[in-house]
């Protein structure tokens, strides 16, 4: 009795150091440091240190360090820091810390945000106005999404006296316009005229 209690008690003891071959099944406690080789299943709990060589199939809990060489498959709960090489497929739970090299290339397809240009108190030269029918011909359309917006005032009512032909011109100009107008009255257009009832009826017209 006294020797079979001996050997049950020997049976039961873990070792310091792992066996180099592995078992069959992984040991529910584990060893102090990993096994050379790796077993057909992980371990259930972690070990210290990671194994040097990886396992088939991911462990179920993270190691307090990353493994150095990567698993086939993703572990399933995130380390405590990201692994130092990627593995095959990626992970389905992020790490903590994000990992500190950006990706090789930026995203291939643009956001699509329109461009808005803005004009507001126009009172044009002979020389500018042609610098200005020059801008609005080649005003980029790179997404089709641009427009531009008048706000108002494009009118000098003590020089033009407000006048159709005023109204007229400045349709012309605008009408050379790459992108889309948007135009806003101000009070040159109308209340400031002589006759603001007129003009308003020159600017609904043209």
């Amino acid at each position: 009795d006294a020797n079979d209690t001996t050997l049950h008690s020997e049976a039961t003891t873990t070792t310091n150091s792992p066996t180099k071959p592995p078992t069959q099944f992984p040991t529910k406690i584990p060893t102090q440091s990993p096994s050379h080789f790796p077993t057909q299943s992980p371990s259930q709990v972690p070990t210290p240190l990671p194994s040097q060589v990886p396992t088939h199939s991911p462990s179920l809990l993270p190691t307090s360090s990353p493994s150095q060489v990567p698993t086939h498959l993703p572990s399933l709960l995130l380390t405590n820091s990201p692994s130092q090489v990627p593995t095959v497929s990626p992970s389905q739970v992020p790490t903590q810390i994000p990992t500190i090299p950006p990706t090789e290339h930026p995203t291939r397809r643009r956001t699509h945000l329109p461009t808005i240009f803005y004009i507001t108190g126009s009172h044009f030269t002979t020389q500018t106005t042609d610098e200005l029918q020059s801008n609005l011909k080649t005003l980029p359309k790179g997404s089709k999404q641009e427009f531009l917006v008048h706000l108002g005032d494009f009118n000098n009512p003590f020089l033009t006296n407000c006048e159709e032909s005023s109204y007229i011109n400045f349709h012309k100009l605008f009408k050379t316009s790459s992108v889309p107008v948007y135009l806003i009255p101000g009070d040159n257009e109308y209340n400031d005229c002589p006759s603001p009832q007129e003009a308003w009826m020159y600017w609904r017209k043209h």
